[in-house]
């Protein structure tokens, strides 16, 4: 089940009201005609606590003004919440006032994967510009990376790629560094090695034809995959409902990508280069980056509190994370002459290392205990695929097979894997080394409909109007029902 987050704030005259971003079920629903009666009945909250703004910010999908709190007057986020208690994007419900206030959840709804645009515009306030229209977009894009098949030290069985995510720094507090080898990117150096991205490396472009005009936007995430939006203007939203994604333009300097599990990832224009800003992962968990002059990443802060520093090279190479709080050494990184990552030593000392063959494909993995990997390849380059991965003294070697859309492996002791996958990368048929398949079918928005088990027995998935999954129903009758909060 999907909650519901409310936000309950008393005003100046003692009543209580409850905020959110969707139909508040009890209470006495308020309502506003224009933005100026809106103003007015926010005023008598006021002064709010600037984490009272920020959460309110957070219900509408959006970060607060990365401005210091004594500087987060009401002149600056009164009119946005006036904004949204006029077009339906904010709720409030008044209630008799209580003792205590709670708040229903502490975890955001995830955006909904299937969305029209509105129609209906607060004529009373249109610009002279442009009128904005927000855009939906159901063109099929590429399965990430995370639901892949994968075998081996892991190589990718819709690919053939090596995709190897690993975790360079824990705290206590629960913040994770990690980092990523995607053997398809590696003629793409970010500062940490060809081929490698780290935790926050998350990208936005504009792509541009052969006259320098914005065709489309392109997301790229951590893990370097990609999700395309269409262009909008200023104040609107671009869709990708096949991935339940989209991108807010909030103004000429700043855009929020939403992932279909809620997190949202803050875009600002420095120097024509979009800076990831600020990511949060939840109601309540924010990260703030901050950057060089070059536009390097030099401190990661979660909820406003430095949690680490990145320091650089000469040539610009990611060489240690610190902890900004001890300033001990969490992890330095080793590069050669080819600025090939070759090695990364923790705060224990121990280190693991690589080594590439040409175009920065990854050719030996060695893990701090001695024990080596070693990969085989067909092809050159970012478009090779892994043919052999083994280890030391035959412990495990996997074989790899490629026929288009088919593809299979087999371990140390020839069982045999096979796979088929859509062209989107969707996994459609699998079958185990003694003969038993697998099946799934899906919809035009690459939704699963339909599980086939090797005893011929199914599953059937059903979608409500947003792309939330409703219903699993077996074979055998029995079913599963999945309520949402409206």
């Amino acid at each position: 089940m999907i909650p519901q987050f409310v936000i309950p704030l008393t005003n100046c005259l003692g009543q209580s009201y409850h905020f959110s971003s969707q139909p508040i079920p009890k209470g006495e629903h308020k309502k506003f005609d224009s933005e100026q009666s809106a103003k007015a009945f926010l005023d008598d909250f006021v002064p709010l606590r600037s984490s009272r703004v920020e959460e309110l910010y957070h219900l509408l999908g959006q970060f607060p003004p990365n401005v210091p709190d004594e500087e987060l007057t009401p002149e600056l986020y009164a009119p946005v919440f006036a904004k949204a208690l006029v077009n339906g994007s904010l709720y409030v419900a008044s209630f008799p006032k209580t003792k205590k206030n709670a708040t229903i959840s502490s975890e955001p709804t995830p955006v909904p994967k299937q969305v029209k645009a509105k129609s209906k515009q607060n004529k009373a306030h249109t610009s002279s510009k442009t009128q904005a229209k927000n855009s939906a977009s159901a063109k099929p894009l590429q399965t990430g990376s995370e639901c892949h098949e994968k075998a081996g030290d892991p190589v990718s069985l819709v690919t053939g790629e090596e995709i190897l995510t690993l975790n360079d720094v824990e705290l206590p507090n629960g913040f994770v560094w990690s980092r990523t080898y995607r053997s398809s990117k590696a003629s793409r150096n970010q500062g940490l090695g060809y081929g490698w991205r780290h935790a926050f490396q998350f990208e936005l472009k504009e792509v541009t034809d052969e006259k320098h005009n914005v065709t489309s936007w392109e997301f790229i995430s951590d893990s370097a995959d990609e999700i395309e939006f269409e262009p909008v203007e200023h104040g609107s939203t671009s869709y990708q409902v096949y991935v339940g994604a989209s991108c807010h333009f909030l103004n000429p300097n700043i855009r929020i990508v939403t992932l279909s599990s809620g997190d949202q990832y803050r875009f600002e224009l420095v120097e024509d280069i979009w800076l990831l800003k600020q990511v949060r992962n939840g109601i309540f968990s924010t990260f703030q980056l901050r950057y060089s002059r070059n536009h390097r990443l030099i401190e990661v802060a979660h909820n406003k509190r430095p949690v680490l520093e990145c320091q650089y090279d000469k040539q610009g190479r990611l060489v240690e994370l610190l902890n900004a709080k001890t300033e001990q050494v969490l992890t330095t990184y080793i590069y050669d002459e080819q600025d090939d990552l070759v090695g990364a030593t923790n705060d224990l000392g121990l280190t693991e290392r690589y080594e590439y063959q040409d175009q920065h494909l990854i050719a030996k993995r060695v893990r701090p205990t001695g024990f080596t990997h070693y990969f085989e390849w067909s092809g050159e380059g970012s478009s090779a695929k892994c043919i052999r991965n083994f280890g030391d003294s035959g412990i495990y070697d996997y074989r790899f097979h490629y026929e288009g859309a088919k593809s299979s492996y087999s371990d140390s002791l020839d069982n045999e894997w096979t796979f088929i996958h859509d062209e989107q990368g969707h996994l459609l048929e699998k079958s185990s080394p003694t003969g038993r398949t697998w099946q799934w079918h899906y919809d035009h928005l690459g939704r699963k409909e339909k599980a086939v088990f090797p005893d011929n027995s199914t599953t059937q998935y059903q979608y409500n109007q947003q792309g939330q999954l409703i219903s699993k129903l077996h074979s055998s009758g029995a079913q599963i029902q999945y309520g949402y909060d409206s």
